[in-house]
């Protein structure tokens, strides 16, 4: 089995199915006239935005934009991710090893929802990661190289043979990317295994058979469960630009496939599989833009009809000359509803 058909699975076991898209998350948004002057916090965070989105920003320096979006937004859930993360993917009695690269990767340990809601999750279970698509292409463009002939200079013929080899891996529709796929499988997988799957970028050389696993590396260290894992990439640019959130369900039918491909399904478990949605949220304006992100990372708590993260990104008052005197004086502004206290404040 080549290196890239294990990263998608064999299609003979993976069942992935992808729902219609969700309806895009736009709200809640700010509403009424009254203009708001940013806090420090709401400038360098817009800043951080800006640089992610910009198809210029190097693919290291967008990973710590995002990993400063979401430590402002949820400090205390999702606060130290793993930056550069390599995860191994297992097939039966074979690993490979870092198959999948990511971004950032934040795990149960950084999160404060596994002890309440899922008692079950082991420390350093992954749970969500952040892909850039501009570092996902320089990866496939890379998967094959051309090693240069004498005097530096490049086999021609060879190199466009390795060009049209790469576009294989080029997904024609990117929103079914099979790496995202892939990347969520691993996920899930790391759940039940002992060794640790984060590491940093390396340049061993990866088999492209796997290597054979120990009974260590191949035994769950608890039964198997559905898992549910998420993906974070975007997309477009100034007022259209997107989060985009992608949900999986694994279910346990489809992890036991990984761990014994040659067993086949049975009858009832044929059609059990990985099941995926997609949610873009809109990223301006900034201000909702952290409960339009809860709507979809942590639905049982989101008040679509509220933004709560206002003080941290509103100027709290400001400077007012009074009449007739040079001297000045705080003035607050109004505080009604949120909702209504600002017109779409910190739009692009």
């Amino acid at each position: 089995m080549s290196y890239a058909r294990a990263m998608v699975g064999c299609p003979a076991i993976m069942t992935a199915s992808t729902s219609a898209a969700k309806p895009a998350i736009k709200k809640p948004v700010p509403e009424g006239n009254t203009r708001l002057k940013q806090s420090k916090i709401a400038e360098r965070l817009a800043l951080e935005l800006d640089t992610l989105l910009s198809q210029k920003t190097l693919p290291g320096r967008a990973s710590m934009a995002m990993e400063h979006v979401m430590s402002t937004f949820f400090p205390a859930t999702l606060d130290k991710p793993w930056a550069n993360a390599e995860l191994d993917l297992h097939f039966g009695e074979r690993i490979f090893d870092r198959a999948v690269r990511v971004s950032c990767l934040w795990t149960s340990r950084s999160t404060d929802t596994s002890a309440s809601t899922m008692p079950h999750m082991p420390a350093s279970a992954p749970v969500l990661a952040y892909i850039s698509r501009q570092r996902l292409a320089a990866l496939r463009n890379s998967h094959f190289t051309n090693e240069l002939e004498p005097r530096n200079a490049l086999n021609n013929p060879v190199t466009r043979l390795q060009q049209l080899r790469s576009k294989l891996l080029i997904p024609a529709d990117v929103d079914r990317d099979p790496y995202i796929v892939a990347t969520l499988l691993v996920m899930a997988q790391a759940h039940f295994h002992n060794k640790t799957p984060l590491s940093p970028f390396s340049l061993q050389h990866r088999s492209s058979s796997g290597r054979q696993s120990t009974q260590s590396t191949q035994t769950p260290r608890m039964p198997l469960h559905d898992v549910n894992v998420q993906v974070i990439t975007h997309q477009g640019q100034g007022e259209n630009a997107n989060f985009v959130v992608y949900t999986a369900i694994v279910t346990t039918t489809f992890l036991n496939r990984f761990m014994f491909p040659n067993k086949g399904p049975g009858s009832e478990d044929s059609k059990s599989g990985i099941s995926i949605s997609r949610t873009e949220v809109k990223v301006w304006p900034m201000l909702g833009l952290r409960e339009r992100f809860v709507r979809v990372l942590l639905p049982e708590i989101a008040d679509p009809g509220c933004i709560r993260f206002w003080d941290p990104l509103v100027e709290s008052g400001r400077k007012r000359k009074r009449e007739g005197t040079s001297s000045s004086e705080e003035q607050t502004p109004p505080r009604a509803s949120p909702l209504r206290s600002g017109r779409r404040p910190f739009c692009r």
